[in-house]
């Protein structure tokens, strides 16, 4: 009998074992790429899915078009989703997703990634996987779980290959990213929200329509756009409490949502969110502080949106471009062969997304503009800082390519990258976080700096240059001031601690299995050190240790 036989009668053996049991792996159901330091016992629940392991390898095996499952791989985990390699007896893999609790509003969340998925390869020429077969409804299934089951992308992730690609290599990515930037606006929805097909939702309707980049209108009954899915919507607390999750027939309707959303949120939560950002106490936010910053918005939204409708328009787009997300050839680097991880994605106004892509951001000074960055005097430095401020020039010179590049062949698109560095849109998108943070700031901005540009918006003109719609007394001025001031210091020793801390800084609450113990004793200290240093007064140090967001 031949080698090749022997192993073959062992490999059938193995797969026709009926002993093999995949939920024996409590793994397969629990987070397990590290500690959280805050809150973990909450924290590790948001992210545990029960469900059968063995009925999802069968259906991954008929979505196949395979006999049987023979092995199941969980890949790190990420926040959101536990996500598998599934290979069947005859070499097919396909990749299994189970949403955790965490992920988004249960049916919803699953229901529009799938439909932007296929929207997205069918229609925007994009290297999307192809699902295979899913289902929204966990009492449905036999695996007892919502799942997506989709074909495996072949090719390795961007992020291993992206250093020591070459110079003209890197161009080509980004010149394919740009081409699919392009095609993403070929297609505007008349509405914000999410997309499903019209079947999983009840307001599902005559479908979608959209316009094509040369203004053919087209109807699809397959499709609609239902509530979002949008992270903002869902996170920190929001999820709890009810409020209009769309979907909005214009950009102003989207934009007085968020004011009411995060107004609701602010009102009825039993705990406002603890800040990730700025630490409690020469400056605490309070809900009647947030309020008054929100009730500012509601009075300027209408003066901050463009009034280029080019760059207001609804568009699927995947905002989530680093490089663990973008898959490429490993034999030929500069060809993408697929874009992966399209949950929660949300129908925006174009100018939201009008920004780098995560693989290009870098730590160091911003660009604007057409702006190139200036080749550093590397005279005098030691070698190691030499390299660094090298490899800075780098990243910032792959940026300003990108910048220029979508200013040569997509111009819209430049122009929502403009309207993006402006005040008006950062007033815009603070709000949609003032539940946990920056009403100091935008009230700031909003009453002080804005005042100063009133009178160049192009909105103030097209509404007949009405005047600045806020006064305020010395003494109000001086308390928005301090506020900020204050809130800034906040920021500034959140940003000190983090720095201190270096590789033991819980990055999204999250640290390495043998990192937890020193990070918790790293953060004792910081504690410790705040409470004498920053916090100065009872009040001052009672705000810090109730905003604290490192205890359990």
């Amino acid at each position: 009998m031949g080698i090749s036989s022997t192993l073959k009668r062992i490999q059938k053996a193995f797969t026709d074992n009926p002993t093999i049991d995949w939920n024996d792996n409590e793994e397969f159901f629990r987070y397990t790429r590290g500690r959280f330091i805050s809150n973990e016992a909450w924290e590790m629940q948001q992210r545990h899915v029960n469900f059968d392991m063995n009925a999802l390898a069968e259906l991954a095996a008929k979505a196949a078009g395979s006999q049987k499952c023979v092995t199941v791989k969980k890949y790190p985990d990420g926040m959101f989703n536990k996500v598998f390699l599934m290979t069947m007896e005859d070499g097919v893999e396909v990749v299994a997703k189970v949403p955790n609790p965490n992920a988004g509003p249960a049916h919803l969340t699953i229901a529009s990634e799938v439909a932007t998925m296929t929207f997205a390869r069918e229609n925007l020429q994009t290297p999307v996987p192809k699902v295979l077969d899913w289902c929204s409804s966990a009492e449905l299934t036999s695996a007892g779980v919502e799942y997506i089951i989709m074909e495996k992308v072949e090719g390795v992730p961007l992020e291993n290959l992206w250093s020591s690609m070459e110079v003209e290599d890197q161009i080509s990515i980004i010149q394919t990213l740009a081409g699919f930037h392009k095609s993403w606006m070929s297609a505007s929805f008349n509405q914000f929200g999410s997309l499903y097909f019209a079947k999983d939702i009840s307001r599902g309707g005559q479908g979608i329509s959209y316009t094509k980049r040369d203004g053919t209108e087209v109807l699809d009954s397959r499709y609609a756009v239902g509530p979002t899915v949008g992270r903002s919507s869902f996170d920190d607390g929001r999820s709890e409490i009810e409020f209009d999750q769309g979907p909005w027939a214009t950009i102003g309707d989207y934009y007085y949502a968020i004011e009411k959303r995060e107004g609701t949120c602010v009102k009825l939560m039993n705990k406002l969110p603890k800040s990730p950002l700025t630490l409690s106490g020469p400056y605490i936010p309070t809900r009647e502080r947030k309020l008054v910053a929100l009730d500012t918005y509601s009075k300027l939204v209408k003066y901050l949106v463009p009034t280029d409708d080019s760059i207001n328009t609804s568009n699927i787009w995947h905002d989530d471009l680093h490089g663990e997300n973008i898959i490429v050839n490993p034999l030929k680097p500069t060809e993408i062969l697929g874009i992966i991880d399209w949950q929660s994605v949300a129908l925006t106004p174009l100018f939201e997304n009008a920004q780098l892509p995560r693989f290009l951001a870098y730590s160091g000074p911003r660009l604007t503009g057409l702006e190139a960055p200036e080749y550093p005097d590397i005279k005098g430095m030691e070698a190691s800082e030499a390299e660094a401020a090298d490899a800075l020039w780098n990243q910032m010179t792959l940026a300003a390519y990108y910048r220029g590049f979508t200013q040569q062949n997509n111009p819209i698109l430049y122009r929502a990258m403009e309207f993006h560095e402006t005040l008006p849109f950062s007033l815009l998108s603070y709000a949609s976080c003032m539940l946990v943070d920056g009403e100091a700031a935008y009230r700031y901005r909003a009453t002080t700096e804005l005042e100063n540009e009133w009178a160049s918006l192009p909105a103030v003109k097209a509404l007949g240059n009405p005047p600045f719609p806020f006064t305020f007394s010395a003494e109000e001025t001086q308390e928005i001031e301090n506020d900020v001031k204050n809130m800034a210091r906040g920021v500034q020793e959140m940003a000190d601690i983090k720095e201190a801390m270096g590789k033991l800084w819980p990055d999204k609450g999250v640290v390495p299995h043998c990192d937890y113990e020193d990070a918790k004793a790293a953060l004792r200290q910081a504690k410790e050190t705040a409470l004498k240093e920053f916090a100065t007064t009872e009040d001052e140090r009672r705000a810090l240790v109730e905003g604290w967001n490192f205890d359990d």
